[in-house]
Formats: C-alpha cells, sequence, structure tokens
C-alpha cells in the first residue's frame, strides 16, 4: 500500500486505475510521514457480502498470511475475478532505493500457510501472466520504472537469522513481504486472477 489512508471501499474498472490510484502513491514524501503496513479490510464488516460493484476490487490487508488469506477468500465470494495487492515490501537489491516499485511474478512461500492449502505438497505460487503483462505495459506507457521478478513472503518481520535476506538476494529474489504467495496460491485454487505491486 502506499502512504497515507486508503479507503476501506474502492473499486474501478482498469488495471490502470488499480497502478495509479493516488492513495497507493508509494513515493517517498519526507520523515514525518510513516507509511502503514497494514491495509485495508475489504470485508463483510463495512461492505455487505453480496456480488462486487466491479470486476475489479481493491484496498488493502492486514499484514500477514492468515488476514491476506481470509481477505482474498471472502473477495472471491464477493465475486471479484481480478486481484491485484498493492503494498509495502523490504527491497533485497543492493541496487534498489526507497520507493522502488517491485512487480512480484512468483513469491517463495517462506511460511507454513501455503502448506494447509496444498496438503503439505510443494507449489510454487504465480503470478496471473495476464495481469502481469497489463501492469508492465502500463508501467512502460506511464514512464515508470518497475522491477519486475520473484519476491519472497515471509512470516517474520523481524527475522532472527540475521543472513537470511542476503541468501534470498544472492538467489535474486527482489523484495520480501507477507501475503504474495498465499494470495496466488488461493487465487490458482479458486481459479481467479492476481498479481502483486509492492513499494520498498
Amino acid at each position: 500500500m502506499g502512504f497515507g489512508s486508503a479507503s476501506p471501499r474502492m473499486f474501478g474498472p482498469t488495471l490502470a486505475q488499480v497502478f495509479s490510484a493516488p492513495d497507493y502513491d508509494c513515493r517517498p514524501q519526507g520523515a514525518q510521514v510513516r507509511p502503514e503496513f497494514g491495509v485495508t479490510r475489504l470485508r463483510s464488516g463495512p461492505m455487505p457480502m453480496g456480488k462486487a460493484p466491479d470486476e475489479w476490487a481493491y484496498g488493502d490487508l492486514e499484514a500477514g498470511f492468515k488476514s491476506a488469506a481470509i481477505v482474498v477468500e471472502e473477495l472471491v465470494q464477493l465475486g471479484v475475478k481480478r486481484i491485484v495487492r498493492v503494498g509495502t515490501c523490504g527491497g533485497l537489491q543492493a541496487d534498489m532505493t526507497l520507493g522502488d516499485l517491485v512487480l512480484a511474478i512468483s513469491a517463495v512461500p517462506a511460511d507454513g500457510t501455503m502448506l494447509t492449502y496444498t496438503g503439505g505438497e510443494p507449489h510454487a505460487p504465480t503470478a496471473d501472466f495476464e495481469l502481469v503483462h497489463a501492469a508492465v505495459h502500463q508501467a512502460k506507457h506511464d514512464g515508470t520504472k518497475l522491477r519486475v521478478g520473484p519476491c519472497v513472503s515471509s512470516g517474520t518481520f523481524y527475522d532472527p537469522d540475521a543472513g537470511r535476506a542476503q541468501r534470498w538476494s544472492d538467489r535474486g529474489v527482489l523484495a520480501v513481504e507477507m501475503e504474495a504467495s498465499i494470495l496466488f496460491t488461493i487465487a490458482a485454487l479458486r481459479r481467479v486472477q492476481a498479481a502483486g505491486r509492492s513499494c520498498g
């Protein structure tokens, strides 16, 4: 998600609106502005269960796999067919700077939540190609710099293993966040499209 507050009920008809919504501006805005890590809850509380007003719905997930799983499952129940996570991440490559945009094409599942959905079998959570392609095309059209590649979804915010981030970096992982792997896994199982854009 971006800096500042976001509406808990934001809907739009196009991918371009998802990636240009001012509430999700990821550019640094000064030391006095603190980014929120947990995002809007688009769920049965603020919005009655029923068909989503558009096939696009975008808001925020609370940080973490379990909260993300609940929100994604309920979005599917609402009838949403395309889900794009817009959030924060930690950059893992030396040439990355604050505010860089990362588009995940896959997510290393460094948490056991995904295994609940796969019955313990290995799985490679992957973003929907159509959404990734559309996002890259939109970024090129807007002249926006976008890093595209794998991320890692970790359930540990303060990792006691001081060397783990470097090992991820050495394997080419661009960023670490907390939701993409479960988002991509549930999307695959529920036959909906999903992608994730984050700012580091």
